[in-house]
């Protein structure tokens, strides 16, 4: 059996961003976690090893950047790439 690669959490309130990323990802070698909003993510992100957070900005309920803080609190070193398919990330939410 050929070794599993890196653990991708993907957060994204839209499925068809969920499933393309895991798609993409997973073809890539990579394992991936998906989570439909803050608050399954943050639930996956401390119950499960992540080596990565795919995150998106826009969702109800909270926002990206606010459950990066969150995130980052619970696991620093943990690299989270936040995203946004509508709109662009104001700079002082980038950090």
């Amino acid at each position: 059996m050929l070794p599993r690669g890196p653990v991708i959490l993907c957060i994204d309130d839209y499925e068809s961003s969920l499933l393309g990323r895991k798609m993409l990802l997973e073809s890539a070698g990579y394992q991936v976690l998906t989570a439909s909003g803050p608050r399954q993510g943050l639930q996956l992100f401390t119950s499960r090893t992540v080596d990565e957070v795919v995150l998106d900005y826009e969702m109800p309920g909270m926002t990206g950047d606010v459950l990066a803080a969150r995130l980052k609190e619970s696991r620093p070193t943990v690299p989270i790439l936040l995203l946004s398919g509508d709109s662009s990330i104001p700079e002082d939410k980038l950090g």
